[in-house]
């Protein structure tokens, strides 16, 4: 059946059929359902995906909308998005159950425009995404009336992609596939990623590059990183904001971090999981809050020259490995707990103002 009165359908023989509606095509031969939508149409499809349909194919340029919900499907499914935009606002199974994949090609994106899912009604399905979207806004774009915090179960880059939308959204189980993966979320209410939820447990595997370019992007819960090799980094933008929380079993955060200028920095729970830290370039301002009460300091280790360095901390003991010279830090408030900075040879401390600022609360302990 085809989804609006002004078509009409033809049998052309057994088990292909033809639906020519206005401005495209639907067409299920064998066990394939075939959308053509040209550029500026939208066909909306407000029927089930047959039981006996194995894959779905969208074409053209144009947007398919799915409007009607497949949770009762048990069969796989495949949904190739090879051109345009596939959109759908619906929460619950649009495409089947945890059987389906959903493949958008370069140029292609799935346009998710409905509410908050919630972490157990959340897109169960695997996902693989490559390029930036067919306008250039993401090949995941999200939109709708509020956020979530696990939206994605498991995406995979089968080559370099952007998501983006204006909702912060979160994945499961990220395989970055020695890809780059560009941030594009508009968020106004702060983390717009969410790699890793405690709940249900969280894997990075073969980490390429994470690009952050708008607002912030939070790592909570992380329990392993796999295919962790030397030239993975994490760029964060110009005046971005990036955001650590608790790393389950001491795993620490060990990719690079290339920060443009005045971008922040915030640690939550555990200081060990920023050892890895490398390349910061100036105007760095790192925070830590809620730190556990370990009997022994917490390590951060940073690497490289950074000037311009604001650090606070505001609990718990912290220990920071100066691993070379000429670490410059203009600011620096210790509201409790104790800072000790080793290594490194020389670190100066000076404000704007060439006047050494230390603000009292805690203790500081500076070895050679």
């Amino acid at each position: 059946m085809c989804a609006i009165k002004s078509s009409v359908t033809v049998v052309l023989s057994v088990g292909l059929f033809f639906c020519a509606f206005a401005g495209g095509t639907r067409t299920i031969e064998g066990y394939v359902l075939t959308y053509d939508i040209p550029s500026g149409e939208t066909y909306v499809e407000n029927e089930l995906i047959p039981d006996d349909v194995s894959e779905v194919i969208k074409k053209g340029d144009g947007t398919l909308e799915v409007k009607a919900g497949n949770s009762a499907r048990k069969s796989a499914l495949t949904v190739e998005i090879m051109e345009g935009y596939v959109k759908t606002a619906i929460s619950t199974d649009p495409f089947g159950g945890e059987k389906t994949t959903i493949k958008v090609a370069r140029g292609a994106a799935l346009w998710y425009t409905g509410a908050n899912p919630g972490q157990k009604t959340r897109l169960i399905y695997k996902m693989e995404i490559a390029g930036d979207g067919p306008d250039g806004k993401g090949a995941f774009y999200r939109t709708g009336s509020s956020g979530g915090d696990c939206l994605i179960t498991n995406l995979k880059l089968t080559d370099g992609a952007t998501i983006g939308g204006d909702k912060k959204f979160g994945v499961r189980y990220t395989d970055l596939n020695s890809h780059t993966l560009t941030n594009k979320v508009e968020s106004t209410s702060g983390e717009t990623l969410v790699y890793a939820h405690n709940d249900y447990g969280s894997h990075v595997k073969n980490p390429g590059n994470i690009v952050q370019l708008s607002n912030s992007v939070t790592i909570d819960g992380l329990k392993s990183w796999d295919g962790v090799s030397d030239g993975n980094s994490w760029t964060v933008a110009k005046a971005s904001c990036l955001d650590f929380f608790t790393q389950a079993s001491g795993i620490p955060f060990p990719w690079e971090v290339k920060a443009e200028a005045n971008p922040t920095l915030r640690v939550f729970k555990d200081a060990e999981m920023l050892r890895g830290i490398t390349g910061v370039n100036s105007g760095l301002s790192l925070t830590f809050s809620g730190l556990y009460k370990f009997e022994t300091p917490r390590v951060l280790t940073i690497r490289g020259a950074v000037t311009n360095f604001v650090l606070t901390k505001n609990d718990a003991v912290l220990k920071v490995a100066m691993l070379t010279n000429d670490h410059y830090f203009s600011r620096m408030d210790i509201n409790a707990g104790a800072i000790d900075i080793v290594g490194g040879g020389r670190q100066k401390l000076v404000n704007a103002w060439n006047t050494s600022h230390i603000k009292s609360g805690g203790s500081l302990l500076l070895e050679d």
